[in-house]
């Protein structure tokens, strides 16, 4: 049983070095270290100290791919301890950064573009307003470097790209699609991951997408790929999805299905705020990343005090 404020660090397995702090009386089991801060360190204090040194710790840990961080490490662990009332004000300014993080992060989070559909605009099919396009290549014909999408590529709902996407044509095996800046990446595999792509630049995509493009004078890439993310539009896609083990639509079901034909200029002025709204998400995701590294300096500067 350990008491309130106790410091908890994980020593094994896949949450190895991830601490924390118990704010109720509990039991632990054998693979969690409890730490009981004496009164010369606050709780607080040695959480963040422990926190920064996680990949430290793991490095220092036996048992591979499974680290095994023992109390020996963990006790012969050397930190710095600045007088109780500087902990304080290092715990309080890490605090208001954090603050500042969650109320951007919730920012973030939360936002979802809004388009509201108008009874008066026009239904027509998908394929009535973007060209599926079959752009088709062999990467190993071709030599250099590209940007190349996978569907691991897209994120979820965001329509924003994560991991790495630039690659040499010469790692890449089997046929692509070659797409261009403004294209609309439809993930057509699994498509209850709702993976939807504006190009920013040229490259090739997996052939589990869809490359589809707008027509001019008709639609505008920027409003379709947002209204094609959209909670309504999954929906009317998963009606249509085939294969229990990998399940994917066709482009015959998906081109058939029916969205909004506003005026072009409509779908412009759209896609416009859209884009202001996105600046302003954008920046609280630069917050998000500015106030992340302020912590990580923070912690940097005890050490380097100490050192």
């Amino acid at each position: 049983m350990f008491p309130q404020n106790t410091v908890l660090l994980a020593m094994y397995g896949a949450t190895a070095g991830q601490v924390g702090i118990l704010k109720f009386e509990s039991t632990t089991n054998q693979a969690v270290c409890g730490i009981i801060p004496n009164k010369i360190i606050s709780a607080d204090f040695l959480y963040l100290v422990l926190k920064s040194k996680k990949d430290f710790l793991i490095s220092l840990s036996s048992g591979g791919a499974q680290p095994n961080i023992s109390q020996g490490i963990i006790k012969d662990l050397q930190i710095p301890l600045p007088p109780l009332s500087i902990q304080q004000e290092i715990v309080n300014k890490i605090e208001s950064y954090q603050k500042i993080i969650d109320g951007a992060k919730q920012i973030v989070e939360n936002y979802k573009p809004q388009i509201d559909i108008d009874p008066e605009w026009e239904m027509v099919k998908l394929g009535e307003v973007l060209t599926k396009v079959n752009n088709n290549i062999n990467p190993q014909e071709l030599n250099g470097d590209v940007k190349y999408i996978g569907l691991e590529n897209i994120e979820s709902n965001s329509g924003y790209l994560v991991g790495d996407y630039q690659a040499s044509y010469f790692n890449i095996k089997s046929t692509k699609t070659k797409f261009i800046k403004g294209d609309i990446l439809y993930g057509k595999l699994r498509p209850n991951l709702n993976k939807v792509y504006l190009a920013e630049f040229d490259g090739i995509c997996s052939t589990d997408i869809f490359d589809l493009r707008e027509i001019e004078g008709v639609s505008n890439a920027k409003f379709y790929s947002e209204y094609l993310r959209g909670e309504k539009f999954n929906k009317e896609v998963l009606a249509g999805i085939k294969g229990a083990q990998l399940p994917r639509v066709g482009f015959e079901y998906f081109s058939q299905i029916k969205v909004p034909l506003p005026p072009i200029e409509v779908q412009l002025e759209i896609a416009n705020r859209i884009d202001e709204e996105q600046l302003l998400i954008n920046s609280n995701k630069e917050i998000i990343r500015l106030f992340e590294q302020k912590i990580k300096d923070e912690i940097n500067k005890l050490w380097l005090k100490r050192n």
